[in-house]
């Protein structure tokens, strides 16, 4: 969950894959983090081609579309979070 397939970072956006476990199934998303003045915001692209944008706001991962927690919004913040922790 949250392996390092690819990373690469440039002074205005950070991008990596991530992979993570979802109900019983395995995913995978290419993710961009893209900084603005409320913090990170990382859109997420899956295989299916969907983009999903997701902030942390305190401990919950929200989807910014919607403006509210998802359970794939926990699961990829999850993920990315897993990723974030290995980089450091």
């Amino acid at each position: 969950m949250g392996d390092i397939l690819h990373y690469t970072e440039s002074k205005q956006a950070i991008n990596f894959r991530i992979d993570y476990p979802y109900y019983g199934l395995f995913g995978s998303a290419e993710v961009t983090a893209v900084g603005d003045d409320n913090g990170p915001v990382y859109e997420c692209r899956l295989l299916n081609g969907s983009v999903v944008s997701l902030r942390k706001i305190v401990q919950k991962w929200v989807d910014t579309r919607l403006n509210m927690e998802t359970p794939l919004s926990i699961v990829i913040g999850n993920s990315i979070d897993d990723f974030l922790k290995k980089k450091a």
